[in-house]
Order: structure tokens, then C-alpha cells, then sequence
């Protein structure tokens, strides 16, 4: 859904393009976006536990040449006190992998007064 967000977005800019499941090497990056001749990479995880997808992204950065990749990560773990905060930024051999976070997993307004007075 995200390419074709983007392909739509993009389709009425004459600088810049989206492609999905764009191979490179052996792999193939989620999404392509191409913005006024520059090309990034990014890569879709859906979060359980572990951040994942950092060495998968730094792969096809160092395959495509490019210092930067992006990691858009699905937060589906539980709400809790003891969950790891996820980094906005990951360093990695190629260079960074900038992340973004969406919080798939909010608190049901059912349980949102239990979940504040804690």
C-alpha cells in the first residue's frame, strides 16, 4: 500500500517516481523512491520483539551505493514499561538507516484509563 501511496503522490511530479520489490543482488528492497534524481531505499519490518531489517537494508545500500537507506518499522509489540525504546537512527558499515516508527499496538480506549493511572 505504501508504493502505491507514493506512486500516486509522485504521478503528478514530474521529479520523482516509486517502485516496489526492486531487486538488488539477491534481495529485493521493499520500495524504491526516486525524488528529483536521488534514489532511496526503503525497507518495511513489522516489529514483534527485536528491531530487524538494519543488516538487510545496509546490504542493498552498499549494492546500490547509497549513505542512507530507511527503515519504516510497524511497532506491534504490547504496551509496557519494560519495552526497548527503537533508535530514530541505526549506524551501519554503509552508513545510516533512519527509522520510523509507527505504533501499531495502542492502547484500546476501553483501557486507556487503567493504562494512564499506572
Amino acid at each position: 500500500m505504501l508504493s502505491v501511496f507514493l506512486r500516486t503522490v509522485l504521478s503528478h511530479r514530474a521529479s520523482g517516481f516509486a517502485l516496489r520489490e526492486v531487486q538488488s543482488g539477491t534481495g529485493y528492497v521493499d520500495v524504491a523512491v526516486v525524488i528529483s534524481g536521488t534514489l532511496h531505499l526503503v525497507e518495511v519490518k513489522i516489529l514483534t520483539s527485536t528491531i530487524k531489517g538494519a543488516a538487510q537494508l545496509n546490504s542493498y545500500m552498499k549494492r546500490e551505493n547509497r549513505p542512507t537507506g530507511w527503515l519504516l518499522a510497524f511497532d506491534t509489540r504490547s504496551p509496557s514499561p519494560k519495552r526497548q525504546p527503537i533508535p530514530k537512527r541505526i549506524l551501519v558499515p554503509s552508513g545510516v538507516v533512519r527509522v520510523i516508527t509507527i505504533d501499531a499496538c495502542q492502547v484500546p480506549p476501553s483501557r486507556l484509563r487503567d493504562h494512564t493511572a499506572a
